[in-house]
């Protein structure tokens, strides 16, 4: 499995085609590598960009864990509960827990579903992914934090 899509976007997209896609108001400067976008009142996407300026990866996650407040990944949706996760994929290559929140990640499909309370209210496709390190860790928890939350 290999999602070249996620959402609106491709990811081989760069900087203009994600503002085509996803409009100009981004919360941040052209040049930043991360763009961080209000999908709507319930969901909160961010889009970091490689050096070459092509999508490295894309977050999204809602805070109230509202269903379609996000695209699906693989099958998983926002709202999901971590039972549905292993049924639909199998076992994880990863899975951290870090303050209240729950990391599994499938190294070989490059994605990553945080919860909360046994439930998704994150998701993390990044085609570049390999074994996590803490400064990865530390990294990817920067993509998905939320107003609120413990840094």
């Amino acid at each position: 499995l290999q999602a070249a899509t996620y959402g609106l976007v491709a990811m081989d997209d760069d900087r203009h085609a994600v503002r085509y896609a996803l409009g100009g108001e981004h919360g941040g400067a052209e040049t930043d590598r991360i763009w961080t976008y209000e999908a709507d009142a319930d969901a909160i996407i961010r889009i970091r960009f490689a050096p070459d300026g092509t999508i490295e990866r894309i977050s999204c996650s809602s805070p109230a864990a509202e269903p379609d407040s996000c695209p699906e990944l693989y099958g998983i949706g926002i709202g999901e509960t971590e039972d549905a996760i292993g049924g639909h994929l199998g076992a994880p290559s990863d899975i951290r827990i870090v303050g209240d929140r729950k990391y599994i990640g499938y190294n070989s499909i490059g994605a990553t579903y945080v919860l909360q309370k046994f439930v998704v209210t994150g998701l993390v496709r990044d085609p570049h992914r390999g074994s996590f390190s803490g400064k990865a860790w530390k990294f990817l928890r920067s993509l998905i934090y939320l107003p609120g939350s413990i840094g």
